[in-house]
């Protein structure tokens, strides 16, 4: 091939955890996701880092940065599709995802810098891919896209967005169309699908639950060789990804004992015990046990939460709103649903997975594929390589469900010969 290389970089901004990865058009095979991440103390390996700020003296902390009990700034993105915004530390939503922005830009191109060199990484184009939610407002998408522009990810460089269950577009020209995308989850996800679910005419419905939202559509296989799909339904979604559930769990402690007791301070380890909890959760399971102010009168000041309590007053209302998107998208996809595919990093989450196969109807395989927590920052990436690299397009998009049209008012003069007087 020969165009010059660039480099397309991915950003899955999400509401708890972000992640990148990126790859260049000579090697589009291969895929980096970032993994190592500064911390406290040395760097944390993960395959993404929390969507957290926090302000101090000499600037802001993020992600690991920040020290397990110490208060922070979280949420934030969710911010950015509400019509008023109100400041945290200071900052609007906007600000904060600009600041957050420009700290995953800088430790990206650190770590551009060490694999090549600072002179390199300045010579070669870029791509930007960020995913924003299907369900997102056109001013939301507006203002991520704005706010990546400013943290360093604009200038010379080309932004696009695409929606988090999303792909290519038709024709494999990069354009930001917040009315015709497909999932960036299913381009990497259903390469892993069974030969039994990609067979012609058969339906899958792809679930990208995250910290924030859950967006999902319904595709039908068109064609094998080479693999087809068309949209069967119009992406849907809403916001009961798990963040939800920590917002249900702060609400459960204060109601327990009191706004006073449970200050800002004590609340951020309460809820750093329950990130934890939640990732193995299961009604059969051990409960969750605090360690509280001898000032409560506890035994062994320690708050234990039933396994009852968790279950039905945290985790059912959130499990609830899920199975009923999923439903929805099976029922818009007149119940011919072969298998539902969770991905997202909520969508490994066992108990969702149970609850999503107790509930939905018989003969519908519940799938978990392994990558499913870095599917839509990869899929991102292989959207930007395809429009350099159409081969990398794991699957071709044959029809869309359409999600808007357009009319044009017309008022004429009244016309006896033309018109109905009954209708003048």
């Amino acid at each position: 091939m020969g165009e010059e290389k660039r480099i397309v970089v991915s950003i899955d901004f999400g509401t708890t955890f972000s992640g990148v990865a990126w790859a260049e058009t000579t090697q589009p095979d291969v895929q980096h996701v970032l993994s190592d991440w500064p911390s406290v103390g040395s760097s944390q390996n993960s395959p993404k880092v929390p969507t957290e700020l926090r302000k101090i003296a000499t600037g802001w902390q993020w992600g690991f940065q920040i020290p397990k009990a110490a208060k922070r700034s979280r949420f934030f993105k969710l911010r950015l599709d509400e019509p008023s915004d109100t400041k945290t530390d200071g900052e609007s939503a906007q600000e904060l995802t600009r600041i957050y922005l420009s700290c995953l830009y800088a430790h990206f191109i650190s770590v551009l810098e060490g694999q090549m060199s600072p002179s390199v990484v300045q010579s070669i184009p870029m791509d930007v891919v960020v995913t924003v939610p299907a369900i997102w407002s056109n001013n939301a998408k507006q203002e991520t896209e704005n706010a990546a522009s400013l943290a360093g990810f604009g200038g010379e460089k080309k932004i696009k967005l695409i929606s988090e269950p999303v792909g290519v577009n038709q024709d494999l020209q990069i354009k930001y169309d917040a009315n015709g995308m497909q999932e960036a989850a299913a381009l990497y996800t259903v390469k892993y699908l069974s030969p039994s679910v990609l067979q012609t005419g058969r339906r899958f419905l792809v679930c990208d639950a995250g910290g924030g939202t859950v967006d999902l559509i319904t595709y039908e296989v068109a064609k094998v060789q080479p693999l087809q799909m068309r949209e069967v339904t119009e992406g849907t979604g809403g916001k009961c990804g798990s963040s939800m559930l920590n917002m249900r769990f702060r609400r459960y402690l204060k109601q327990a004992h009191g706004d006073k007791y449970w200050t800002d301070e004590r609340l951020v380890i309460a809820l750093s015990d329950f990130e934890s909890f939640k990732k193995d959760f299961s009604p059969r399971g051990e409960p969750l046990t605090l360690k509280v102010d001898p000032s409560l009168g506890l035994r062994r000041n320690r708050f234990t939460i039933p396994q009852d309590d968790m279950t039905i007053k945290i985790w059912d209302p959130i499990m609830k709103d899920i199975i009923c998107l999923i439903n929805e998208q099976i029922s818009m996809a007149d119940d011919e649903v072969a298998a539902v595919v969770l991905v997202g990093g909520f969508g490994q989450n066992r108990y969702l997975k149970a609850r999503v196969r107790e509930a939905i109807i018989s003969g519908v395989r519940v799938l978990q594929p392994e990558n499913g927590v870095t599917a839509v920052v990869k899929g991102a990436v292989i959207y930007g390589l395809g429009n350099y690299q159409p081969a990398m397009a794991p699957v071709g998009i044959a029809s869309r469900v359409a999600r808007r049209s357009y009319g044009t008012c017309l008022l004429a003069r009244y016309d006896p010969s033309k018109h109905d007087r009954n209708e003048a």
